[in-house]
């Protein structure tokens, strides 16, 4: 069997990246992976002059009817910050059997703004 691979951003483009005020979170549009054996996600964070107090904090959701989503996260993450400078992490999921679509939140917890791209790429065999 050949692997499908689907890129989708979830939160801003690499061309424009979505900024997080201080205190702030964004939450992407829902996503099926129906069929689907994996995601990859990416996540690319923008800092400003300061260090920010608190890493930015990723959280994936997860729902099996994409009405009704989990109160806790399926998985989550922090951002390593750093000042002046861009970020990357990326992370590999494999969803359980009954986890039918997902959402990404990133929560800015420092007293700064950010500018964040977050992408996935979905795998289907």
């Amino acid at each position: 069997m050949a692997m499908t691979k689907t890129a989708a951003d979830l939160i801003g483009t690499a061309a424009a990246h979505q900024n997080i005020a201080a205190g702030g979170n964004v939450v992407s549009a829902s996503r099926d992976v129906s069929g689907k054996i994996g995601i990859m996600l990416t996540a690319h964070v923008a800092y400003g002059a300061g260090i920010p107090g608190t890493d930015p904090f990723i959280e994936i959701i997860t729902s099996s009817d994409d009405a009704n989503y989990d109160t806790e996260a399926y998985d989550a993450f922090y951002v390593p910050r750093l000042a002046s400078n861009t970020k990357q992490i990326s992370f590999p999921l494999r969803f359980a059997e009954d986890v039918k679509y997902y959402k990404v939140k990133i929560t800015n917890g420092a007293t700064n703004a950010i500018d964040v791209w977050i992408l996935a790429v979905e795998v289907a065999l």
